[in-house]
């Protein structure tokens, strides 16, 4: 931890700096030690919570990812730091211009760029924030930055895959929404008084028909409220420990959403610790970050069990072997070979290539797995509506011609 001072030297000269200790009664010590008086002794971290402005607002990932890429070649080119964030400033917009003005402000005053960031917890996670830090400290602050905008842009060219592949059934499940409202709103209330004035016994597909437009016409604003509220239900929820781990492991379960998550959890997990480890992190503090940084809490855990046992001395690749549901044996293996080896990021840096590859092949075919089941769905509820709406004519009809 570091902590900011302000001291007297013993010809009452003041000097001011930054000291590393694990907690403020220890620095206060090493300072009396070395014969000064103590006048501020104050956490930098609790500094600069003081002057966190909130941190709301959202900032896409492509924006970040521009942010990075352009800030290293800036770097590159030989720019101060704090005249590539005034140039990045000029050309921001939105919120990112805002945490651009306080990065500038900042960074002018003295303080490292990763400190500025770390006031955006929201906006820089925490695996964002060590790459900058650790590049800082290391003297590898271009490479780190080159890095994490590669990162960046395979994040974001994986969230643009998915998105893609989601078009074309979210376009039929908006296409039935549709046809299901228009029914419901339009063409069921009129149908709704020419069954009921049928003197035939209707058939059970039209009774559903009828009780389901029932229940709508009566209750429709209760069906779109419970809706919405079970949007804001299941976004609280995940925000719960204990919740979070069931809707978690629910998507873990889930057909077609498991493959997704598992994979795109393993090449987050190798592309990371490829990352840290070659940004010069060792690989206890490299776990640590990624229990944070992982999203998924069934993840987040084994990770976090991972740490425990690497820290007694145990293997990394042993330490994942125990968990096999979610780092299946290729990772185990490969990873062992690199210990033996000693190129353990180059390991990781090769798993991240092979699931990245798995999740662009798996958005890919994603279209083709979906479309036979949202046609069987499409087909049972056409088929559904006609035979409701037939059916009872149809008896009418033959009950005339008798």
């Amino acid at each position: 931890m570091e902590f900011r001072y302000q001291v007297l030297d013993k010809s009452k000269n003041l000097l001011q700096g930054m000291i590393e200790a694990d907690s403020v009664k220890q620095a206060r010590l090493s300072l009396l030690q070395q014969g000064y008086d103590v006048l501020l002794l104050e956490s930098v971290r609790e500094r600069y919570q003081k002057m966190r402005i909130g941190d709301v607002g959202v900032v896409p990932l492509k924006e970040k990812m521009l942010f990075v890429k352009h800030l290293s070649l800036m770097i590159k080119s030989g720019m101060l730091l704090d005249e590539s964030l005034e140039a990045l400033y000029d050309s921001a917009t939105g919120r990112m211009k805002a945490i651009l003005h306080r990065l500038i402000e900042l960074v002018k005053k003295g303080s490292l760029l990763s400190d500025g960031l770390s006031l955006f917890p929201y906006t820089f996670n925490e695996f964002f924030v060590n790459m900058i830090r650790v590049g800082e400290k290391s003297g590898s602050f271009e490479k780190n930055l080159v890095n994490l905008a590669v990162k960046l842009k395979k994040d974001h060219d994986l969230t643009s895959k998915v998105r893609s592949a989601m078009m074309y059934p979210a376009i039929v499940l908006f296409a039935l929404a549709g046809m299901g409202i228009t029914l419901a709103v339009v063409i069921l209330p009129k149908l709704l008084v020419f069954f009921k004035s049928l003197h035939v016994d209707i058939p059970f597909a039209t009774r559903v028909f009828i009780w389901a437009a029932d229940l709508f016409e009566r209750y429709w604003y209760g069906a779109l409220l419970g809706f919405a509220g079970l949007i804001v239900l299941t976004a609280f929820l995940n925000k719960i420990s204990r919740t979070k781990i069931v809707i978690h492991w629910a998507v873990l379960h889930l057909p077609i959403m498991r493959s997704f998550s598992k994979i795109s959890n393993l090449a987050n997990f190798c592309r990371s610790m490829n990352l840290m480890l070659e940004g010069g992190m060792t690989i206890d503090e490299s776990l640590e970050i990624m229990t944070r940084a992982t999203n998924n809490a069934l993840y987040h855990q084994r990770i976090g069990y991972a740490l425990t046992e690497v820290r007694r001395g145990i293997p990394l690749s042993e330490a994942l072997s125990r968990y096999p549901a979610f780092f299946p044996a290729i990772v185990t293996r490969m990873l062992k070979v690199g210990e033996v080896s000693g190129s353990l990021s180059e390991t990781f840096a090769y798993l991240a290539e092979f699931f990245e590859d798995e999740l662009d092949a798996l958005s890919k075919n994603l279209s083709t797995i979906l479309e036979p089941a949202l046609l069987i769905v499409i087909g049972l509820l056409v088929g559904f509506i006609a035979m409701a709406i037939i059916s009872p004519i149809y008896q009418l009809t033959g009950g005339i011609r008798r």
